[in-house]
This record gives C-alpha cells, structure tokens and sequence, in this order.
C-alpha cells in the first residue's frame, strides 16, 4: 500500500512545534496523529504515547533524522500506522535492542566497509550473530567510511531491521485507511487555519 500517497503527508527530520498544512513532522509525531491522539512534539521516545515502544520509537528517530527526505517518504511512511501499540515487556524491548545492534552490525556495516575499501572488516562485521560479538566487531576496527553511494541499500537494510524488530514483540491492530486518513486531514486543516 502507499500510505504516502493516501496520507498525504510530509516526513521531515527533526521534531516539530506542529505540522505545516502539507504534514511536516517526524514520523513519530505522524505516528501519533494516525493513531488518534492529541498532536505533540517528539525530541525523544520519551515524548510518545505509553503504547509506543520505546525502542522502537528511538530507532525510527534514529532513521528519520539520518535518511534523505526522499528515501524518507518511501521507506519511513509505511510505519505511520505500526508505531503506536508496540509497548511491550522490558524482555522483548531489550530483545528488540539486542536485534538493531546485530543486525545494525552485521546487514548494515559491511556496506559501510565495503565502500571504505576494508573487505576484511566487512567480512568480520557480516558474520556476527551475538551481541557478545557484535560489541567486540565494533571496537575492533575503527575505520568510518562515507557510503554515499550505498545510501538506498543502507537504509532499505536499515528499515526492515525496524520492521523485523517490531515484529519481535506486540503490534497495533491495523488502523482503516479511512480514519488515518481523516485524522491527518483534520490536524493539516487546523494548521492551515
């Protein structure tokens, strides 16, 4: 489905006072608005609703902070509508930490490395499988690298670890197209007033 043609909705980095006429929020402060409640300002996971995971909440504002806004719209709109209802035991919430840094480490890193030119790095960071191992791959080479050229791999990465790590532990029910839809009409037009 393509929520962002449905919401209509502008994603931008950062957080907001509130949205524009044209959307113009963070995808936790859209997230919130899709899910019923009052528009607020997110600066933290801190600043969600109660049923928002806090893992969950801080690593999508982690990739909306860091994504181009275009890649933004297309990869970030879908979760719109999952952020809100993934609150969970601490159990699964650090089940769902353990899981972005791994895989973070082993799907997302070599790329890095790769464009660096480090193919034994990027070997070493694809074959990590523990946290254990994930901690030790990431002091052991402290080479950055500036994937430029590998941005839309990284971030597509990147966005199915969040997808697989909401997955790990409780999800909303699906909202109707219908009201998400409404209700993000209903705060632009109080913008636009």
């Amino acid at each position: 489905m393509n929520w962002n043609n449905i919401l209509n909705w502008k994603l931008l980095g950062g957080s907001h006072k509130f949205p524009g006429p044209d959307g113009g929020t963070c995808i936790n402060e859209a997230a919130i608005i899709a899910a019923g409640f009052e528009y607020r300002e997110v600066t933290s996971a801190n600043d969600c609703p109660p049923c928002f995971s806090r893992v969950i909440a801080t690593y999508a504002i982690k990739l909306n902070d860091s994504m181009p806004h275009d890649l933004r719209q297309e990869l970030l709109m879908p979760f719109v509508v999952r952020l809100a209802g993934t609150a969970d035991t601490p159990e699964i919430d650090r089940r769902r930490a353990d899981h972005v840094v791994v895989q973070t480490v082993k799907r997302i890193l070599p790329i890095a490395m790769k464009v660096a030119g480090l193919h034994d790095a990027a070997r070493q960071y694809s074959e990590v499988e523990t946290l254990e191992q994930a901690k030790a791959a990431a002091y052991s080479t402290a080479a950055y690298s500036d994937a430029a050229d590998a941005e839309r791999e990284i971030f597509t990465i990147a966005v199915a670890i969040l997808d697989e790590a909401i997955n790990l532990g409780k999800q909303a029910e699906p909202i109707e197209t219908a009201l998400v839809t409404s209700r993000m009409a209903a705060v632009r037009s109080l913008a636009s007033a």
